[in-house]
């Protein structure tokens, strides 16, 4: 898709004091195993022991995430730990199969007690950019490799896309603690993807999808659903036609958009993205990346 991806220097990491990392428990301390059944589209957990009752995803992570990690989600969702795996249950209850990969790829990390990390600045702000508490958790939690070579943190590979709240508006501000790791990403991935200013919006908006969904933190997620074939504006006090501050400005095309937003960042500016219906907050400059309805 003509993005080429960087080799590894030392300095590109994510900022390291942001997160907190520990390793898993190993899976076969609380001896579960993957079976598959006939009937069922996806895995389910088994005791490893007879009578090899069936046991739920959420106890599985209950059990080999560190427990200061549900801790911090718990707090982060304002809820109890207990309450933190009910809601882990129920997630993944009623919609299975978008976390099956995840899930599975946390089953395998924790073979061999894989370390994890997750964001400890501002994480309360950080899961609301997921529909679910086992979303944000999903996309949240990721590989202690992750810190390093890529500027900002990746998801592992089956994190869910579809768990992002993709109709928000989502802002950053030099005072935000990811805000120079966010803005590396952007501005190097954008320099990485040499086709982008040659191929057309359709294929654009894959690749685009294919880049930026898999980092974790959302507003990485909102620059990857900026990419439009056209926008409109959604801003109910509607928008400008230039640039201001606490006002809704709407890019002529993608190619401006991205152009904009490494801009706004290389001038260390406060602006969000409004993928939404909303207005746009005081003090921000907004692009709106509403799309077109045609």
């Amino acid at each position: 898709m003509g993005h080429e991806t960087s080799k590894m220097e030392l300095s590109q990491h994510a900022t390291l004091q942001n997160y907190a990392c520990s390793p898993m428990s190993a899976v076969s301390s609380v001896s579960y195993n993957v079976a598959w059944t006939e009937w069922s589209k996806t895995p389910i957990l088994v005791g490893s022991f007879y009578p090899y009752n069936e046991r739920s995803w959420a106890t599985f992570l209950s059990e080999t995430l560190p427990s200061d990690l549900m801790d911090d989600f718990a707090a982060a969702w304002n809820v109890s730990r207990s309450k933190l795996i009910e809601r882990l249950d129920r997630n993944y209850r009623v919609n299975p199969i978008s976390f099956t990969d995840v899930m599975l790829d946390l089953f395998d990390y924790s073979s061999y007690s894989g370390p994890v990390c997750w964001p400890k600045a501002h994480l309360g702000s950080l899961v609301t950019g997921y529909h679910s508490t086992l979303g944000s958790l999903a996309n949240l939690v990721v590989p202690e490799q992750s810190l390093y070579g890529t500027w900002s943190v990746k998801t592992f590979p089956g994190a869910p896309k579809t768990e992002f709240r993709d109709g928000e508006t989502y802002c950053i501000s030099p005072r935000d603690p990811y805000y120079n790791e966010v803005g590396a990403a952007i501005t190097h991935e954008m320099c990485q993807w040499t086709s982008f200013k040659t191929w057309k919006a359709e294929r654009n908006m894959q690749d685009a999808d294919d880049i930026f969904m898999s980092y974790s933190h959302p507003f990485i997620k909102a620059f990857a659903r900026s990419f439009k074939k056209a926008y409109s504006c959604s801003a109910i006090q509607g928008c400008l036609p230039w640039v201001f501050r606490g006002e809704a400005w709407v890019p002529p095309d993608m190619w401006r958009m991205q152009e904009k937003v490494v801009q706004l960042f290389r001038m260390r500016s406060h602006f969000c993205i409004m993928l939404g219906i909303g207005e746009p907050p005081d003090g921000f400059i907004t692009l709106n990346t509403y799309s077109k309805v045609r």
